[in-house]
């Protein structure tokens, strides 16, 4: 995930946020930690509701973008 945003997130969801709240790019958590390959943040995102069908705006979803930035393992836990 981006520089920071790992702490926001599980602040956010500890204190019962909603694991599909998008940013100003409108893309949701899961989208990112995919992107990074954060393994255990996509595992907690889930956990909590995060909808893992969710696509980028250009209709990437988080399994494609995972596989894309080399993620495999990921990628074929996410699809």
């Amino acid at each position: 995930m981006r520089e920071g945003m790992r702490e926001v997130v599980n602040a956010c969801l500890e204190a019962g946020g909603d694991p599909d709240l998008a940013d100003h790019q409108n893309e949701a958590p899961l989208l990112w930690a995919a992107h990074s390959g954060d393994t255990a943040m996509v595992e907690r995102l889930i956990a909590a509701g995060a909808n893992v069908d969710r696509r980028t705006r250009s209709g990437v979803s988080a399994g494609e973008r995972a596989s894309m930035h080399g993620h495999d393992a990921l990628a074929k836990r996410l699809t």
